[in-house]
């Protein structure tokens, strides 16, 4: 049986873009339709990462905890979405060009996002980048995100 993480937070069944079913928090939802509509992928997301954090570490207290020490208390509050590089790159830059500026050009000031791409290892390649973003966002900034995104003058270059 796979190593299950626990579901801390409600979440309701969408059809994805591509025609299957996938489970999103409910406080997730406008945003990842908003994506979806852009034309552009998600792959996970959670409504705050430091509560997802905490429950996964009590969940299995003998096996290695999730996240590093400092992790949980850090991300309590924070979004996460995982997105290919390519989408959360045509994302921030179309952000760039609304009030979401600030937040995804200038780094660590209060209300900027964190959005990080991990460097992963393949047997054939060797050390690479990871396909896919961690983008991590204030959850006080989810509704105006999704409603940023949902504006028809949202433009989102090659998509």
């Amino acid at each position: 049986m796979p190593d299950q993480e626990p579901n801390i937070h409600p979440t309701r069944s969408l059809l994805t873009p591509d025609g299957t079913t996938a489970f999103i928090d409910v406080e997730m939802i406008p945003v990842v339709r908003a994506l979806w509509s852009a034309g552009l992928t998600t792959v996970g997301c959670c409504q705050d990462s430091g509560e997802y954090a905490e429950a996964a570490r009590n969940s299995k207290p003998d096996r290695e905890p999730t996240g590093q020490a400092g992790y949980v208390e850090y991300y309590r509050g924070w979004a996460w979405l995982k997105m290919p590089v390519p989408d959360a790159t045509a994302l921030t830059n179309a952000l760039a060009e609304t009030p979401f500026r600030r937040a995804v050009t200038v780094r660590w000031q209060k209300g900027s996002w964190r959005i990080f791409v991990p460097v992963v290892h393949d047997e054939e390649s060797g050390m690479q980048l990871a396909p896919y973003a961690q983008i991590y966002l204030p959850c006080d900034q989810l509704k105006d995100l999704s409603e940023a995104v949902s504006k028809p003058s949202f433009e989102v270059a090659g998509f």
